[in-house]
């Protein structure tokens, strides 16, 4: 028998799961709108803001972009997914006998996403056939209006997509997995949806950009001044809609569908016995 302490643990986990990610972006938010809007100095941070890049004084900035610690807690909870999955597919064969082919797909397409997202290969494979299969002259190419690059990009955010809604189609008809289970799973995929289809097509008709600066000017046009690098300064709105809002959203999507997965082992180890 399964320790009942482990399975309390387990259905702990998904609540503690969410309850940090909505802390950790509260607590970035505001702090954020204390330092940059405010002017409020606070020493480490204010100090760590200094540090990651002088020319670009802002806190949302650093916090939230490539490589950040918002991307760093994502990473995690991906892993910590694909770990997951993992353990969810030996289950299933243990205690119910059924190929996961489920699992094995959402392996597949988390794994993809936490490659991609590190490396930013969408990117590199969308310059590439962009330059060199279509023969679309780099130089000339408005990046910032619509090209090659972006439908490629669609193209392989909608290849991972019907991965990933494959798998959820399946997971979804399993009468056997956990209900509250089923519904963080898909609260995830809305979020990582709602990030994904805003980055594949956020080239097209400049979107990004003027959302962008439509936010900054609201929240403080003066945060455009505190920028001395000319091109940062242009870019800031863009920045901020691919930094805040869209690492935002997928920190959101990686933690419920981490806190799914989590449900999903409590309950399968809570009600079925191991077939002999």
């Amino acid at each position: 028998m399964i320790n009942k302490t482990i399975i309390r643990i387990l259905e702990a986990i998904p609540r503690l799961l969410v309850f940090f990610s909505i802390i950790y972006l509260a607590s970035a938010l505001t702090t954020s709108y204390l330092v940059d809007v405010q002017g409020i100095y606070i020493q480490r941070i204010s100090e760590w803001v200094i540090d990651q890049g002088g020319n670009v004084p802002l806190l949302w900035f650093h916090a939230f972009r490539d490589a950040s610690p918002t991307e760093y807690i994502q990473w995690s909870l991906l892993g910590l997914s694909i770990l997951l999955i993992i353990i969810l597919g030996g289950l299933q064969l243990k205690v119910r006998a059924k190929f996961p082919w489920m699992w094995i797909l959402l392996f597949v397409g988390l794994t993809f996403m936490l490659i991609e997202d590190i490396t930013d290969a969408r990117h590199y494979i969308g310059s590439f056939f962009a330059e060199y299969v279509f023969q679309v002259d780099h130089t000339a190419l408005d990046w910032q209006t619509g090209s090659w690059k972006s439908l490629i990009e669609i193209s392989i955010y909608f290849l991972l997509g019907s991965i990933m809604i494959v798998s959820l189609i399946i997971i979804l008809r399993d009468k056997k997995l956990s209900l509250s289970g089923k519904k963080m799973l898909i609260t995830g995929y809305f979020f990582y949806g709602a990030a994904s289809v805003s980055s594949a097509t956020r080239h097209l008709g400049s979107w990004y950009m003027k959302a962008g600066d439509v936010l900054v000017n609201f929240i403080n046009s003066g945060m455009t001044m505190k920028v001395e690098d000319s091109f940062q300064r242009e870019y800031l709105g863009y920045h901020f809609m691919d930094f805040v809002i869209e690492e935002s959203l997928e920190l959101l999507g990686a933690t419920f569908i981490a806190a799914a997965l989590t449900a999903f082992i409590a309950l399968m180890l809570k009600k079925y016995k191991p077939k002999a």
